[in-house]
This record gives C-alpha cells, sequence and structure tokens, in this order.
C-alpha cells in the first residue's frame, strides 16, 4: 500500500456499508478528514489503528472519530458521522 493511500477519503455513505458488515471482533475506526464530507476510515484491529486509537488520533494528526461495528445502535453510528464529516 502507498503511503497516500493511508489517508484516503470516504465518503460517509461508503463508511457505513462498512459498518454495517463489521464484526464486533472486527470493528471499523473512523477519523476526520480535511475534505468536506469525507472521513476515513481503516480496519481498528491492524496494529497501526490499535496505536492511532490509543493517541486519539492518526499518524497525519486526523481527530478519532469513533470505532464502530455492525452490533451498534445504526442511526446513532450515522449521526456521528455526519456530524464530525465538515
Amino acid at each position: 500500500m502507498k503511503h497516500d493511500e493511508l489517508q484516503r477519503p470516504a465518503l460517509v455513505r461508503h463508511i457505513l456499508e462498512r459498518v454495517l458488515v463489521a464484526e464486533p471482533d472486527s470493528p471499523i475506526a473512523v477519523f476526520d478528514h480535511p475534505l468536506a464530507g469525507c472521513l476515513r476510515a481503516a480496519f481498528a484491529s491492524t496494529v497501526q489503528s490499535q496505536k492511532d486509537i490509543a493517541r486519539g488520533h492518526d499518524i497525519y494528526y486526523a481527530q478519532l472519530v469513533g470505532v464502530y461495528d455492525n452490533s451498534m445502535n445504526f442511526s446513532e453510528v450515522r449521526r456521528q458521522l455526519l456530524d464530525n464529516s465538515g
């Protein structure tokens, strides 16, 4: 994976699609992104994501929005993502 791909933005609807299929043992970590209407999502279980989650931001200093999986209230997840997507 190229270094630039780590910062690739995603639309909220695409992240919600990922959350809908993310099992609790393999959640999605979501970080803010400077591009309006976008966030950045990553598998939360990777070593790098675990470090980013513990710090509250990623290596680009994008703030952690939250960690989500399909066991969570979808309406609340959607609201949080939309509220943080700029």
